[in-house]
């Protein structure tokens, strides 16, 4: 079992908790995203959505807070495609003089 196997497994415990466990997450979550598995992040990401849909999510303040997380996410996503994508398009612009 590795830390992110640890992670997800807390996360689970901490969705629908009504508890200041619920903002403890979310800023671990925040701070440790990037060791975080990728197929973990999508687990996650998917899970918070559902719990949200579902409001399964907690109190108010909870779901604000898995709600807040979510947002992040996925500006997280939008801006790290965005960056793909203007990169390649830099690279396909690029003509053979411009290498010399």
């Amino acid at each position: 079992m590795d830390q992110s196997d640890l992670t997800l497994c807390a996360f689970r415990y901490c969705m629908g908790r009504m508890s200041y466990i619920v903002s403890e997450m979310c800023a671990h979550l925040r701070e440790h995203w990037n060791e975080i598995r990728p197929e973990f992040q999508h687990i996650i990401e998917s899970e918070i959505q559902e719990a949200i849909d579902k409001n399964c999510c907690g109190m108010d303040m909870d779901c604000e807070a898995w709600l807040s997380l979510l947002k992040w996410i996925q500006n997280r996503q939008e801006h790290l495609i965005n960056h793909h994508n203007s990169h390649r398009r830099l690279k396909q612009n690029k003509s053979p003089q411009d290498g010399l």
